[in-house]
């Protein structure tokens, strides 16, 4: 199939170009009815699987450093700040257990639970930086913001990981 001619924006001329549209819109023939580009081509069978077991290894971590620092960090809380921050420490661990979990069993359940953990990651990372070292409202919210950056970054590779499977990871194992 030939490639679709598309208006050269800043170019003066109709044609391929390497303007704007070069993003992968194009114009519908006949019509000045913009197309959105196709969805970018899924992961290979290996690759995906790779991606998964990482992706999975790193919750996990995750899980563990929230649940192990939550234990000691309860009988070193000294005020009602440090033990909030606590509970949403071993709250993150939990959901970080909960978010592998939805991914092979309970897959309704996975976008919520990828919220909630996206959230309290946040909360945990701000909250600490504010409870547990000197009380600077600007890097509680720069910590919160990258704790909920870092969720978000999972999230994205964790939905592309599994994309052509339609957001279903298991099904390409069973």
């Amino acid at each position: 199939m030939a490639p679709v001619p598309a208006i050269g924006l800043g170019t003066g001329r109709i044609g391929q170009h390497s303007g704007p549209l070069s993003s992968g819109w194009r114009l519908e023939p006949g019509t000045l009815r913009a197309v959105a580009p196709a969805a970018p081509a899924a992961l290979r069978p290996l690759t995906r699987r790779i991606a998964v077991a990482g992706i999975t290894l790193l919750l996990l971590a995750l899980a563990w450093w929230g649940l192990s620092g939550a234990a000691r960090q309860f009988s070193r809380s000294a005020t009602i700040g440090q033990e909030v921050e606590t509970a949403v420490q071993l709250a993150c661990g939990v959901l970080s257990i909960l978010v592998v979990l939805t991914c092979f069993w309970w897959r309704p359940w996975a976008p919520a639970v990828r919220a909630v953990w996206a959230v309290a990651l946040g909360a945990a990372a701000g909250l600490s930086a504010l409870v547990w070292g000197p009380p600077v409202p600007l890097i509680g919210l720069a910590f919160a913001g990258g704790g909920l950056a870092v969720a978000l970054g999972i999230i994205w590779a964790l939905r592309r990981a599994a994309a052509s499977d339609g957001d279903r990871i298991g099904a390409t194992w069973e």
